[in-house]
């Protein structure tokens, strides 16, 4: 489909072209992260969904952004075609063929570099941090290191700290750092540029957001690999954010929240038996 058409290639030039041009970084971002969000429809699987998140893409971003907004995706940017449940439900399923023709055309630097140019638009950030948790869910290793080399961390950590009250930016930059965490070097680099810090004041701030309190506990599970690490959780008081997730998500939540439970008790047990 897109990608048939060159596509990605495409999107970048135009983003590219056109960098100050919100609506233009928008659909450009959310389209790259369709590329390669999870479930998508096979070639030849005629219906509307095929047209809404395959091949309308390439008719309806070049054919203009206004066309875009009416007919691929509706008026909620947050709806991702009515994927948005698997999207996220499904870290670490993903299409590597695609997100690596994205990453072939410069994709990455491309969802960034709006990221840095608009981080006070929350649209395009919305979509920005939709497209990097896209890419990070197929666990792929270059695709890890693309965003992060790219400034990944910086950028998503900054979309969070100044778009703390939109519960959907929260969700999928949290989602995205917690794929990036699976690399001892980035949960690292997460934890020392105190992305622990936002994301438990996501979890605070957001309660009843199921998508922030599953991608929280999620994510706190995968930057809880190092004591350092483990040490801040406790610091920040996470405990009681961890125990209410479970009691509102339990399905979601109870399984990392006491993974992480289960390593602040110990690590006090440590610290008790040194005093």
């Amino acid at each position: 489909v897109i990608l048939n058409f060159q596509g990605a290639d495409l999107i970048v030039k135009s983003m590219s072209q056109h960098p100050s041009a919100t609506t233009v970084q928008m659909a450009g971002c959310a389209a790259l992260g369709n590329l390669a969000l999870p479930g998508k429809i096979e070639e030849g699987d005629e219906n509307e969904n095929n047209t809404a998140c395959q091949g309308g893409f390439y008719s309806t971003f070049f054919g203009g952004v206004e066309k875009y907004m009416a007919n691929s995706c509706g008026s909620g940017f947050s709806n991702r075609c009515g994927l948005e449940d698997e999207w996220v439900d499904t870290i670490g399923i993903s299409f590597e063929g695609e997100a690596l023709a994205v990453i072939d055309a410069g994709g990455i630097k491309s969802i960034i570099h709006a990221m840095q140019l608009h981080l006070k638009d929350a649209i395009v950030i919305e979509q920005a941090c939709g497209a990097l948790m896209s890419m990070c869910s197929t666990n792929m290793l270059r695709v890890i290191d693309d965003i992060a080399a790219a400034g990944g961390v910086d950028a998503l950590i900054s979309a969070m700290n100044y778009h703390c009250l939109v519960a959907a930016i929260q969700s999928e930059a949290i989602g995205a750092l917690a794929n990036l965490a699976m690399v001892a070097e980035y949960e690292m680099d997460i934890g020392s540029k105190n992305g622990i810090l936002f994301v438990v004041k996501a979890m605070r701030s957001h309660p009843m957001s199921m998508l922030v309190q599953k991608n929280g506990c999620g994510a706190l599970r995968n930057l809880s690999h190092s004591k350092e690490n483990v040490a801040m959780i406790g610091h920040l008081q996470a405990r009681d954010v961890l125990k209410r997730a479970m009691d509102y998500f339990p399905n979601e939540c109870k399984q990392p929240s006491a993974h992480i439970l289960k390593k602040l008790d110990l690590l006090d047990g440590i610290f008790f038996s040194w005093i």
